[in-house]
């Protein structure tokens, strides 16, 4: 599984431009965090594309009662009219499936939720490769055997569990992205 994740890794190197594409898989889009996110995310797209060498990718949104996901790409400008169209009942277990099938590099699936539900399958994600970024203290107030589970995990798949909230709900979410593209590191 992680070959086929290194082989996309390095088409992505070779054949794409010398911009670096983060793929984002979006749970809770349309509370308060994850619509304010959506928002960042459209208005610094062009700065972040031409002066950071950045793509952010939305491929997916999911909250309590929809989803949407497209392999090509969600233009957060026409999410509300594609979602009328295109939108499928909410169901974590199949977007999170969907996610790992997709086998994109440099996958983060940002968690604006607070939903146990969705921490549920951190550990699975992480397992594959895939980072998490979150606002949702949920994970980190589990028995202290499960959260240095979810560590060891991260670390042993090559993934990123990244957490950091405040109060006033305030987008620390944005901090955390920015944070992790300054590490130098691959996602």
């Amino acid at each position: 599984y992680n070959e086929a994740k290194a082989l996309n890794a390095l088409h992505e190197i070779f054949f794409e431009q010398d911009k670096l594409s983060i793929n984002v898989f979006l749970v809770g889009y349309t509370g308060l965090i994850g619509g304010t996110l959506l928002k960042q995310i459209s208005h610094q797209k062009s700065y972040l594309e031409n002066e950071k060498n950045l793509e952010i990718n939305l491929i997916g949104v999911i909250n309590s009662k929809n989803m949407l996901i497209d392999s090509n790409g969600i233009d957060i400008e026409n999410l509300e009219s594609k979602l009328k169209v295109e939108r499928e009942d909410a169901n974590i277990n199949s977007f999170i499936n969907r996610a790992i099938d997709l086998n994109f590099a440099n996958t983060v699936i940002i968690d604006c939720s607070a939903n146990k539900s969705v921490v549920e399958h951190y550990e699975r994600i992480l397992k594959k490769s895939i980072s998490i970024v979150t606002p949702n203290k949920i994970a980190n107030t589990l028995a202290y055997p499960k959260y240095l589970s979810l560590r060891e995990t991260a670390k042993r798949a090559n993934s990123r569990f990244m957490y950091e909230t405040n109060v006033g709900a305030g987008l620390p979410v944005i901090n955390t992205l920015h944070a992790l593209l300054n590490s130098g590191d691959r996602i």
